[in-house]
């Protein structure tokens, strides 16, 4: 079996790539001109290698919005390498009021490094549970990988209340978002599953007690209306120091709480989902956990094809029934 052989890279003294080297040898310049030209690369030697996927700090390119290597995606935001600038404000801006929000590693890309600094996603699939959504969590990294917790309902009591056993997922691994979009994320119709994502920044200490949580609360008693899917996010939020999607309430005349403004947490997975977006800073990752167009379409060819047969087979089984029952 080949080797994997690497693409030497030669930069200038502002880090940008000027020159690539194949594997076979062959060049690819890159050539930048004046500010006007906006840093327009041009190809002198194409080769198979030209299509290579990744820039500046390893980031995948993005080329579906601005064009080919005009866009790098960091997760929490795009980086324009024409210009040298993000597309965005930093999601995390008001945290370092005192810096730019369009700075990198506070001006200082040696001493200080950022993978990507969001470690936590709350998963929503808002069609799940007859409209009133299924929501899970993802913990972890783009470095280390990820870690998905779920509950996933009972086999019990009608799957009102009951022990949390039906098909349970407590650190299922996965090594990047990418993969888990297109292994993880469908229904057992071929359907995508989460539409929605929400990313938070912790750090790792603030994941393990989370992970903790989370495995506990999938590993709890389910309950539709106290324990239930959204109630693992809120409890791994909870260990984070983080909201776990509380909304204020007005009370009047309340036999518990009298009149007044009180914070509740709904029990409707879609809107305590609403009110953790909402109460915590973060960035949208639906993006990032969104299966590849081929993939979704094969999944749901491949349910059909899989539903086709089966009726083929109930059809089959039925004429032979009535093939050799009585003749008269």
């Amino acid at each position: 079996m080949a080797l994997l052989q690497k693409i030497k890279m030669y930069y200038d003294p502002l880090g940008r790539v000027v020159k690539t080297v194949n594997p076979d040898n062959s060049e690819q310049r890159v050539v930048y001109g004046t500010p006007t030209a906006l840093n327009t690369p041009s190809n002198v030697t194409p080769s198979p290698w030209v299509n290579y996927s990744y820039g500046m700090n390893g980031k995948e390119k993005d080329d579906e919005i601005v064009g080919s290597g005009n866009s790098y995606d960091y997760g929490a935001r795009q980086y324009d390498p024409r210009l040298g600038r993000w597309w965005s404000i930093d999601p995390l801006a008001i945290k370092y009021a005192d810096l730019t929000p369009y700075h990198f590693c506070d001006n200082s890309p040696i001493r200080i490094k950022d993978d990507d600094g969001r470690d936590i996603i709350i998963l929503s699939a808002p069609k799940g549970a007859g409209g009133y959504g299924h929501a899970a969590v993802l913990i972890g990294n783009d470095k280390d990988g990820w870690k998905l917790y779920s509950k996933n309902g009972t086999l019990s009591s009608g799957g009102s209340s009951g022990r949390s056993d039906k098909n349970p997922q407590i650190n299922v691994p996965f090594e990047t978002l990418k993969e888990f979009g297109n292994t993880e994320n469908f229904t057992e119709q071929g359907d995508i599953e989460y539409t929605s994502a929400f990313r938070i920044t912790t750090d790792k200490a603030t994941d393990e007690k989370m992970k903790r949580a989370a495995a506990k609360s999938v590993g709890s008693d389910y309950d539709v209306l106290n324990s239930s899917c959204i109630d693992v996010c809120s409890d791994a939020l909870k260990a984070g120091g983080l909201d776990e999607g509380y909304k204020e309430v007005t009370t009047v005349n309340d036999p518990d709480f009298g009149s007044g403004t009180i914070k509740a947490k709904s029990r409707i997975p879609n809107e305590r989902y609403e009110e953790i977006k909402n109460n915590n800073t973060g960035v949208d990752a639906t993006k990032s956990i969104t299966p590849d167009a081929k993939v979704a379409t094969q999944k749901k060819a491949d349910y059909t094809k899989k539903e086709s047969a089966k009726q083929a087979a109930k059809q089959a089984k039925e004429n032979k029934l009535q093939d050799s029952g009585p003749k008269y």
